[in-house]
């Protein structure tokens, strides 16, 4: 019995443990107006107020190929990656509705892959990344102790991309972009989360452009023929990374698992192209030299030192 009541202590003693450091390296920039969960399923929401250009909204492909970090270094411009692993559209319509609460982005990236998937198909899976997303959030403030002892500003310091450096390369004869029609039936409820998508972004005067992130096993011609037609029915811009392959990426060492996803290269052509595409839209200026954005100088210097570039 002692033994049973030594166990419980236990328990008890590393859930409120575990409890505070969470509390304590958490975000605390809104969490007067949103609680901390809120803040863990929504990193947008730890940004600071009316301090970010643009948002990449998508799935695993974004945060692995997009880097906001690179795009300010290169070019000055703050963005965030509002992605998750296997994000349903209504995920992105969810996350675009929550960050324009707090921020007035001028651009918009929906990875157009959220528009094909299928939320009946996926229901338990979709259970289980609710769960991580809102629950299990430490790993993504863990350098933030540092603030806990010196007093420095709380900062996500990847802005919700996820180095990865591994490279695991595709199979050379892998010819996934090769002209093969085929029927591709999207449900019509994803086709409602994009209208609503089309329309806040309308009324908060965002510029709402579809990409398409280099992936040889979620994309294919058909699928790129299909986003080029909706882009088309909405009036959107379309920025394709597959067909022809015009960012020249070498599946041999630019993709972490066979093709599936880019690693930290392949990212760096992304997020140069993606950075220099925003710079010709001319409608977000640089921030290099605003003290106001003093902390994204910060957060890159750490950006280099926690992701290991040797």
């Amino acid at each position: 019995m002692k033994n049973v009541i030594k166990s419980i202590c236990f328990i008890l003693i590393f859930i409120s443990i575990f409890s505070l450091y969470m509390f304590a390296v958490i975000p605390k920039y809104n969490i007067d107006r949103y609680n901390i969960l809120d803040i863990a399923e929504y990193e947008i929401l730890e940004e600071k107020k009316d301090t970010i250009d643009t948002l990449f909204v998508g799935d695993s492909l974004v945060y692995s190929a997009v880097s906001p970090m690179e795009i300010w270094n290169e070019y000055g411009f703050t963005s965030f990656d509002c992605s998750t692993p296997a994000q349903l559209i209504e995920t992105s319509y969810k996350y675009i509705q929550k960050a324009v609460d707090t921020q007035h982005p001028k651009v918009i990236f929906l990875e157009a892959n959220v528009i094909f998937r299928d939320a009946k198909k996926r229901t338990n899976e979709r259970k289980m990344d609710d769960f991580v997303n809102r629950y299990i959030f430490v790993s993504d403030y863990h350098d933030n102790w540092k603030s806990i002892f010196f007093g420095e500003d709380i900062i996500n310091i990847n802005k919700g991309y996820y180095f990865i450096k591994k490279v695991r390369k595709a199979p050379k004869d892998n010819d996934y972009m090769k002209k093969e029609e085929r029927k591709i039936n999207i449900p019509n409820e994803n086709f409602d989360y994009l209208d609503k998508i089309v329309k806040i972004c309308n009324d908060n005067n965002i510029k709402l452009i579809l990409f398409s992130i280099p992936s040889m096993k979620s994309w294919d011609y058909a699928k790129v023929q299909y986003t080029k037609e909706i882009s088309s029915k909405y009036n959107l811009d379309y920025i394709d990374f597959n067909d022809k392959n015009p960012l020249e990426i070498n599946w041999e060492e630019e993709t972490k698992d066979e093709g599936s996803h880019l690693n930290y290269i392949g990212a760096k052509k992304v997020s140069h192209y993606l950075g220099n595409y925003i710079k010709n839209l001319n409608l977000v200026n640089s921030h290099k030299e605003d003290k106001k954005y003093s902390s994204w100088n910060t957060s890159y210097e750490r950006y280099l030192k926690l992701n290991s570039f040797d």
